[in-house]
């Protein structure tokens, strides 16, 4: 029913598109709310703090390149996902603990989901190279506060035998 309608409305379908508008708006106003609350008034000191020091990680990973060693999706998994994953869970549930947040582990990045996005570049080049395919194992660390967030940073920037920073993203400070 709603095929039909959306195909054969063009009134239904921009209504469509401005309900999701308005959702995402709604969504971003509360969640830049709660950001004021919370961080920016809550913890200004700590994000004074955070800023300083998601600067510093942006100017030392300038120039890195985020990229996969092969651009075999094959290899990509066989040698090395399933490899490291072990090992990443214990190195991430130990800065974790270091910082005192909690890791989540998540499940390995499907092949098929690897598969899909080397597929769809629009770079016909570059089109089934899984060299860019990033996060593959993966997991999260949970923190409560901004403090923690900037312990467990610190850790992982202290563990540089084991770990690189490659890049950040920070959503966190003013501006960014």
């Amino acid at each position: 029913m709603y095929k039909t309608v959306l195909n054969e409305s063009k009134d239904a379908s921009a209504k469509l598109i401005a309900l999701v508008q308005e959702l995402n708006d709604v969504f971003a106003a509360a969640y830049d709310t709660l950001f004021e609350r919370d961080i920016a008034t809550g913890e200004g000191d700590t994000l004074a703090q955070w800023t300083q020091l998601a600067q510093k990680i942006v100017k030392d990973t300038a120039g890195k390149v985020l990229q996969q060693p092969t651009s075999e999706l094959r290899t990509l998994f066989v040698d090395g996902a399933y490899q490291v994953d072990s090992h990443f869970q214990k190195f991430f549930q130990r800065i974790a603990e270091e910082g005192g947040g909690r890791f989540v582990a998540a499940r390995m990045k499907s092949s098929f989901r690897a598969l899909e996005k080397t597929a769809f570049v629009q770079d016909a080049k570059k089109r089934w190279d899984a060299s860019g395919i990033c996060d593959i194992v993966r997991g999260a660390i949970e923190c409560k506060s901004l403090a923690e967030i900037i312990k467990c940073v610190e850790a992982l920037r202290n563990a540089v035998a084991e770990f690189e920073i490659l890049r950040i993203k920070d959503r966190m400070s003013p501006g960014e």
